[in-house]
């Protein structure tokens, strides 16, 4: 695995050398997934996740049975405090950041990223479904662990479009970690089942191609999720 790609600080995004960044874009070449340690500062990853354990969450319920085969949608807890998930968007909609997600997985130019917190909890009965992700403006995706404690299950699953060939499988339980994934029609992801114990807590969504992040703060009216 390269070096750390680079770590979210409070002043911003501090990218790892051109080396290191072109050691993950050989790495994202062969793996649907590469993993970037430590990508949030300490202080920072603390005080997320300090804030998030004392936010309220409630229960969300996918729509669109027919994009989820038919199946029953999948469902879990998402944050609910406006403010504290704008701290985070505000400080993930870096060009920096951007720049790098670009070098990387080889994508369109980034507008903006639009993420949400969520959390699964073991017998609660949440649950994840094969998916693409695809609608012509999502171009990657990144999902950060927030959970102090190591949980068990919730794993990234990554195979070809025929569900035949699982590409990747691997838990993302370091604190403050991260997982950025590509997104392709030959591509679909999964989060496996989460075993008793500690729960699933993520940020995570798209990096999309619009609308900008200064056009999203203005209103514009792009369908984000």
């Amino acid at each position: 695995m390269p070096a750390d790609v680079g770590q979210l600080t409070r002043s911003g995004f501090r990218a790892a050398s051109p080396d290191t960044i072109d050691a993950f874009r050989t790495e994202c070449a062969r793996s649907p997934c590469v993993r970037f340690q430590q990508f949030v500062e300490p202080w920072l990853r603390d005080r997320w996740s300090d804030a998030i354990a004392a936010a309220p969450f409630r229960p969300r319920i996918h729509k669109n049975a027919e994009y989820w085969g038919g199946a029953p949608p999948p469902n879990d807890l998402v944050l609910d405090a406006p403010d504290l998930l704008g701290q985070l968007l505000f400080l993930i909609n870096d060009p920096a950041l951007f720049r790098v997600v670009e070098r990387i997985t080889g994508c369109d130019p980034i507008g903006c990223f639009h993420g949400i917190v969520y959390r699964f909890v073991a017998g609660l009965g949440h649950a994840d479904r094969w998916h693409s992700d695809m609608d012509g403006n999502r171009l990657a995706a990144i999902s950060l662990n927030l959970g102090r404690e190591p949980f068990a299950g919730g794993r990234l699953q990554i195979a070809d479009a025929s569900l035949e060939h699982v590409l990747f499988d691997e838990a993302n339980t370091g604190f403050g970690d991260a997982m950025l994934f590509r997104l392709s029609d030959e591509l679909k992801h999964r989060v496996s089942e989460l075993e008793p114990g500690p729960p699933r807590t993520v940020f995570t969504c798209w990096f999309i191609r619009r609308p900008s992040y200064a056009e999203w703060l203005r209103g514009t009216d792009v369908k984000l999720l």
